[in-house]
């Protein structure tokens, strides 16, 4: 896969400091991890290692952290260093098949959006599910598949989503960060495609969950303030288990 963070680890390392991430994405993916405590974790698109470092204080016993961008990686292990908490990072692509050993639970925090076919994206859970044991748990967040673009209502979060091209299963979409000049382009894939990916690979219970905002969002911004991105969500979590050997 192409690398669009070698020149700009530094702007989107500031932007997961938001409040979407900090009130909304943080906790969620936290409340769907549950109790991880002396888990083996294997965190893929793990940028900085926002996640990694999250798993690795609620108790997993080892974490890694997989990203394809050596610029990414090169700041994430540059954290550690600051920081020490004992994570592992490894540059590797998750459109190719890597098995780094036997996880209790992966994390894939916008991985599969970067798939440019439904090839990748199926390639992208095989690789996931190479590194889980049977009975292992998978939590991701993607778009969500039911995100409509065109109303500038994610612009109080800091955010303008533009469609680039629509597929029979996706949206090529361009999310530029307001006030940071930077922008990405990722894939919005359908449940279908999800979903398909998902059993080709081995995983079932697949299960969709929307962000829910903290008590301390809450209370720092009020309910009004969230209720954009709590109507039209662009980013939900996706859970499944794979399946026993």
């Amino acid at each position: 896969m192409k690398d669009q963070y070698q020149s700009i680890s530094a702007q989107y390392s500031h932007a997961r400091k938001d409040d979407v991430t900090v009130f909304l994405e943080t906790p969620s993916v936290q409340s769907a991890l549950g109790d991880v405590s002396g888990a083996r974790a294997i965190d893929f698109a793990c940028g900085t290692g926002h996640f990694s470092r999250l798993m690795k204080k609620l108790g997993a016993t080892y974490v890694l952290g997989v990203d394809l961008s050596p610029a990414m990686i090169a700041a994430a292990r540059e954290a550690e260093r600051e920081n020490p908490l004992g994570i592992v990072y490894e540059v590797s692509d998750a459109a190719t098949t890597a098995v780094f050993g036997a996880f209790d639970v992966a994390t894939a925090v916008f991985l599969f959006n970067y798939a440019k076919d439904e090839q990748t994206l199926a390639q992208m859970f095989a690789s996931v599910a190479a590194n889980v044991s049977p009975g292992g748990r998978l939590i991701a967040v993607v778009p969500n598949p039911d995100f409509v673009n065109g109303r500038d209502d994610l612009l109080p979060y800091g955010y303008v989503l533009e469609e680039i091209s629509k597929g029979p299963e996706n949206l090529r979409v361009r999310m530029s960060f307001v006030g940071d000049d930077f922008s990405i382009e990722f894939t919005q894939w359908s449940r279908r495609a999800y979903e398909n990916a998902l059993e080709r690979a081995g995983f079932a219970d697949a299960r969709w969950s929307l962000f829910a905002v903290t008590k301390e969002g809450l209370e720092r911004y009020g309910q009004k303030f969230w209720d954009p991105i709590l109507a039209n969500p662009k980013s939900v979590v996706l859970s499944a288990r794979r399946k026993p050997a």
